[in-house]
């Protein structure tokens, strides 16, 4: 990628035309460990569920147009790319291998004080997700009992798809994950913690068929994976290979 450009909810900036005008300063998240009082006990108990907070991504962007009479309504574009209430890729040319998940809920603020007339800058702040994804990571189609070698330091939350019929126990590193009366197809989304499946476009939930608390997860390292069930056909497993933003 070119310096400056980028991905955002799919679309890229030239299509917007603008760019980001230096590399931010992005703070490592925070674990989530909370420090608590016991009485009796000397000092603070510290209680750490494994999990991460979001950190902030703070960018300066400039767009352009070969027309200045065109800069309010190429204003306008840009404003409305850079608006949404929900978490979206971002792909930034400083780290063009890694999908950022982000969410921007305020409206970017316009300097409006360039002395050129072809251009503005404005300011842009993203709430942003602790992990970054791995491009590229791929799809593993397994048909029999197979290991999977996890590049990273840090644990994944694949996406996990059971092709076939009837029951199934999945095991992943020695631990059981059971999956009853399939029905052509369910889909395990370790990331949001859901059972599902597609039906002409639409997602059903599946959740009453997972017979396990946990969802799957794929350790640093090798990552032996097995399974029974008369009726499955197939195991497609999309990693989702990840590090700390």
């Amino acid at each position: 990628m070119k310096p400056g450009s980028f991905y955002l909810n799919g679309v890229h900036s030239d299509d917007i035309g603008a760019l980001i005008s230096e590399r931010p300063i992005i703070e490592t998240p925070n674990r989530k460990i909370e420090l608590k009082e016991i009485p009796g006990v000397n000092g603070a108990i510290p209680f750490d569920d494994g999990s991460y907070s979001n950190t902030q991504m703070d960018l300066e962007i400039f767009y352009m147009t070969d027309d200045e009479e065109d800069l309010p309504l190429q204003r306008s574009r840009v404003a409305a790319s850079f608006l949404f209430n929900r978490y979206v890729e971002f792909i930034p040319y400083f780290d063009s291998e890694k999908i950022y998940k982000v969410i921007n809920t305020e409206y970017p603020r316009f300097k409006g004080n360039s002395t050129f007339r072809h251009f503005d800058v404005f300011e842009v702040t993203f709430s942003v997700k602790p992990f970054k994804y791995l491009i590229g990571s791929g799809t593993y189609e397994l048909l029999g009992s197979s290991t999977i070698l996890n590049p990273t330091p840090y644990e994944a939350e694949p996406l996990i798809t059971i092709q076939g019929s009837g029951d199934c126990t999945l095991t992943i590193n020695g631990i059981e994950y059971v999956v009853k009366n399939i029905v052509d197809e369910v889909i395990l989304d370790s990331e949001i913690q859901h059972c599902y499946k597609t039906v002409n476009g639409l997602l059903v939930n599946e959740n009453s068929k997972m017979y396990s608390i946990d969802f799957p997860v794929f350790f640093p390292g090798n990552n032996v994976i097995t399974w029974t069930g008369a009726g499955v056909t197939a195991i497609k497993i999309k990693p989702k290979w990840r590090s700390l933003v």
